[in-house]
């Protein structure tokens, strides 16, 4: 596989690494995407006031908040995979999870930088997972991201719960599989619609 090196952080990595540009000689940028990433964050907080009054004026435009709503629901479904292959990874011991690789915390969680590689990880603590998500950590902020971040994972475990449901699985290997009550299982199913299905574990 093709590989350059980042002219910011010095890495060779591999050319899917570093984002498209036609006009460049080899049709990708010279910093590869975590470089960029890490820019554009700090660039966002050293202009906050200037960058929230763009990003509002575009986004009162109708055909961004349509591409932003296409977008997201598209980014949702790959990172839901993700998170999906991660947990299977997980169970069969293709992966294993490791303390969090700048504090050591031994309560990780998997970080992608691409959801398309969704094995491709690094095993950070919530802090440190926040903040590689460019979110700052501390005090009020920090419960508040705790609390964000416990109801995405109820969240995910319940578009996933009604995922599997209507594939065809019972409530018990739901359950086995998210490592969640078959009570909560059974609440989740509940609290939707199925007209061919019963909530009792089987389909009609």
């Amino acid at each position: 596989m093709q590989s350059k090196q980042c002219f910011k952080c010095g890495a060779v990595k591999a050319i899917v690494e570093f984002y498209k540009h036609p006009q460049m000689p080899d049709g990708h940028v010279n910093k590869c995407k975590e470089c960029n990433k890490k820019d554009v964050q700090n660039n966002y907080r050293e202009n906050k006031d200037a960058k929230r009054e763009y990003e509002r004026a575009r986004f009162a435009r109708p055909d961004r908040r349509a591409k932003k709503s296409e977008y997201d629901k598209r980014r949702a479904l790959i990172k839901r995979k993700a998170l999906r292959y991660v947990s299977a990874a997980l169970r069969s011991g293709k992966l294993t999870r490791k303390p969090c690789e700048v504090c050591g915390d031994v309560k990780s969680e998997a970080h992608h930088a691409d959801y398309l590689r969704p094995l491709d990880v690094r095993w950070l603590c919530f802090k440190h997972h926040r903040e590689a998500h460019g979110q700052v950590v501390g005090g009020k902020q920090e419960k508040e991201d705790a609390i964000a971040a416990e109801e995405y994972n109820r969240d995910m475990k319940h578009k996933c719960a009604v995922d599997f449901w209507k594939r065809g699985r019972s409530v018990k290997s739901i359950s086995n599989f998210l490592k969640i009550p078959e009570s909560r299982v059974l609440e989740t199913i509940r609290s939707i619609e199925f007209p061919e299905s019963q909530p009792n574990g089987t389909h009609k």
